[in-house]
């Protein structure tokens, strides 16, 4: 967990690793100084690795059966920042993608340099992640210019599988019908034992206009990559690009967004198809902390209201409309 204050840089850090069981009971809770990235779990050992307040990329680990602090260990000469996207396989070897010069980079547990592998200088990366046969992938769009500032094209979303010694095996764009007009972008990726390739999306408009108060202007997409790369499903779904998004090894989604009502969030699971399974609503106070909603409909409604005012999802009533 991160206190919301808490900044990669900056000092001041509240973090902390929590353990429960698999009925929700705490088993034991320990603090940590680092601005936390990543948690891998290898046999009885949990590596947390994160940033600590100069900067350094550095792990903690910790028994996992106790919370017993062992030792910490930091990688003074690993270059990067704290915004480069991270990874680690199965060996416990980092990958960080260092975005403002395209470079894929992988390095031991111990903080050896293996390798730099310098990737498509076009592409802007979302999300890395490695799969269980540590093949690395790279997700997000591709642009047209190296000059993202004057860059007024459509973006491509874009998928990258490399090898774990940076050899590239095969990439993927991923297009519309309408992608004059659209940024389309990888956000979220997962590998399940198979192989395949679960992936979401966003699929933005570039116009604006006097609806886009009314209307969503940004819409999920799904994607399914077979091992070889080849697409097998791709949907573009008529879901607002909203909120947070979760994806499983299934590719099942979970999507958590807010209401304007105070401390309320629409929590929602939908399949790898994008049909809808179910939702709840969560609310603030002891009065009640779960609610499942089955008029789906009415709470969809609540959301497309959140710019009109403050909505009691109960009552439908505006509360302090602006």
């Amino acid at each position: 967990l991160q206190d919301k204050n808490t900044v990669p840089q900056g000092n001041n850090m509240d973090s902390c690793v929590i353990k429960f069981d698999s009925k929700g009971n705490l088993l034991w809770k320990r603090n940590t100084r680092l601005y936390v990235r990543y948690l891998r779990i290898a046999d009885d050992r949990l590596s947390v690795i994160g940033f600590n307040d100069k900067k350094q990329l550095a792990t903690e680990y910790f028994n996992r059966s106790r919370g017993l602090p062992m030792h910490t260990q930091s990688y003074r000469d690993w270059i990067g920042s704290s915004d480069d996207l991270f990874c680690v396989d199965s060996s416990g070897n980092f990958f960080t993608f260092v975005e403002n010069r395209s470079i894929l980079n992988k390095m031991t547990s111990d903080g050896n340099h293996l390798w730099d592998q310098e990737i498509n200088p076009y592409i802007h990366c979302s999300d890395l992640i490695v799969d269980e046969l540590d093949h690395v992938y790279l997700g997000g769009y591709l642009r047209t210019s190296k000059d993202p500032i004057n860059d007024f094209s459509s973006p491509t979303a874009y998928i990258v599988r490399t090898t774990s010694a940076g050899q590239n095996t095969w990439s993927k764009t991923i297009e519309f019908d309408d992608k004059i007009d659209r940024v389309n972008n990888v956000t979220k990726m997962v590998v399940n034992k198979d192989g395949c390739l679960y992936a979401i999306g966003e699929h933005k408009s570039l116009i604006q206009d006097s609806e886009s108060e009314r209307t969503p202007n940004s819409w999920l997409f799904l994607l399914m990559l077979m091992p070889d790369g080849q697409t097998e499903r791709q949907i573009l779904t008529d879901l607002s690009y909203e909120g947070d998004f979760y994806l499983d090894c299934s590719g099942n989604i979970v999507q958590i967004k807010a209401l304007s009502w105070r401390d309320t969030l629409i929590v929602s699971k939908y399949d790898n198809t994008g049909e809808r399974q179910w939702m709840a609503i969560t609310l603030s106070g002891d009065r009640l902390r779960f609610f499942p909603l089955f008029l789906v409909g009415i709470v969809d409604w609540f959301a497309k209201q959140r710019k009109k005012g403050r909505v009691n999802p109960f009552t439908g009533v505006w509360e302090n409309p602006t």
